[in-house]
């Protein structure tokens, strides 16, 4: 039998998942508890160290700063990260959207100069499953078959 030396972490990983504590719910349901710990976070012109604040409301609060410097601080943390992550998807949203667009009109490109493109199972510009045996063989879905369609209507109209 093997011991490890040092003191044992305690995790919650090892736990069976109907005792886990659960920080979140679906994706689809409104989060009803969260936890926010920060190593730290600035304050007027102060940084505090290890606070937070904990699912039921009560503060992280181990080295004893003022309750309501602590519950200023994360909450501005809070929504500092919020404002940073929404900024984030956003961008991400406008990237992706510029990379599909860059791939319907490259394809519409190859389909003008008589290129395949299929017999494809997953869409050629978005990646999805196909089903539908006209879409199987072209290698691009419906949906995005009428982005291709309109982008070559388009080169079409600006070819000399």
């Amino acid at each position: 039998m093997h011991f490890a030396k040092g003191p044992r972490k305690c995790s919650t990983s090892n736990l069976p998942k109907s005792v886990r504590p659960r920080l979140h719910t679906r994706p689809n349901q409104k989060r009803e508890t969260s936890m926010s710990r920060y190593k730290w976070v600035h304050h007027n012109d102060t940084k505090l160290f290890q606070v937070g604040i904990l699912p039921d409301g009560t503060l992280y609060n181990p080295n004893g700063y003022p309750d309501i410097e602590v519950r200023a601080a994360v909450l501005a943390a809070d929504q500092r990260r919020h404002e940073r992550r929404s900024r984030a998807a956003k961008e991400a949203s406008k990237t992706r959207a510029l990379r599909q667009q860059r791939k319907v009109h490259t394809i519409a490109h190859r389909i003008a100069a008589r290129q395949s493109t299929g017999p494809r199972h997953h869409c050629y510009v978005c990646g999805r499953g196909l089903a539908d045996p006209q879409s199987i063989t072209r290698g691009i879905g419906s949906e995005c078959w009428q982005d291709v369609l309109n982008e070559i209507e388009r080169l079409r109209r600006n070819s000399p």
